[in-house]
């Protein structure tokens, strides 16, 4: 069964620009700026009015938008879903047509490590495949969009190149970029071979894949660890950030999506399984 064309609706669009907004004001020194927007966020403006209605941003004293109490809980939930994406990891490098392990407890050589990309038709990025499939297995509208669109970001320095990125926001392109990249990728019905159904070969994908992420936790930490030095389990799924760090509790996981001065870092590098198409590199 083919997959219809993926398009952004507007609520879509609408729901990134207020992720764009939150995620960039999170990320600034004050976590704030003045409601008399600069040049470059007065193409936003109409946003940030919005998200102001919607109780996401209050305004000061001294007239600055700042991050409301519900728009730290909306950027909670992001960081939420967002890490459920980053557990996917395993999956950006895959060798569909690798052979599996011969003996249990050995490295699954169909699993890239987390500092590859996939090099198609050789590997595959399936991690798009997956989150797809668990959300339509669950009769739920998958976020691809806003999924795509963090991993166009996330290794951004928030203020590198503001005006065109604010433009691109604007003007329609990144949502363009973040309909190619999502009609790119692999899914399902791509790599299902003959005699198998889609079901049966994403749930052989996955059992696999988090079969060799134990193996890496238990025994091959270099392998899916984007610093060979880093042996702390806590500390292994921790992201780089944009800036400096600041974590009151380093056992809270998404402290960095709503603490001020807290930027989103790069994630992880991994591998892919069975089938031929093209795929644009994520992240």
């Amino acid at each position: 069964m083919s997959r219809n064309e993926f398009s952004l609706s507007q609520q879509e669009k609408d729901e990134i620009i207020r992720f764009d907004i939150l995620y960039r004001l999170n990320a600034t020194q004050n976590g704030k700026i003045s409601v008399i927007l600069n040049r470059c966020e007065e193409y936003l403006e109409k946003s940030y009015t919005k998200l102001h209605s919607e109780g996401l941003l209050e305004i000061n004293s001294d007239n600055h938008y700042y991050i409301s109490t519900q728009g730290k809980e909306l950027l909670h939930q992001y960081g939420v879903m967002f890490q459920r994406f980053r557990d996917l990891a395993i999956f950006k490098c895959v060798f569909l047509d690798g052979a599996p392990p011969e003996n249990e407890g050995d490295e699954d050589c169909r699993f890239g490590a987390y500092d590859e990309h996939a090099n198609p038709p050789d590997s595959e990025d399936l991690r798009l495949a997956l989150f797809d499939y668990f959300f339509t297995k669950e009769n739920r509208k998958s976020t691809l969009g806003i999924i795509v669109f963090f991993s166009l970001i996330e290794n951004r320095r928030v203020e590198s190149d503001q005006e065109d990125w604010v433009w691109g926001l604007e003007n329609g392109e990144i949502f363009a970029d973040i309909e190619d990249i999502v009609n790119s990728q692999p899914y399902a019905a791509d790599i299902c071979p003959e005699g198998w159904s889609e079901d049966e070969i994403m749930e052989e994908i996955y059992m696999a894949g988090t079969t060799e992420m134990k193996r890496c936790f238990e025994a091959d930490k270099a392998k899916c660890s984007q610093e060979e030095s880093e042996n702390d389990d806590k500390d292994f799924w921790i992201e780089e950030v944009v800036e400096e760090r600041i974590i009151d509790d380093e056992d809270d996981y998404y402290d960095p999506y709503w603490n001020n001065s807290i930027g989103v870092g790069s994630a992880f590098c991994i591998g892919a399984f069975a089938g031929l198409t093209t795929c644009a590199i994520l992240s």
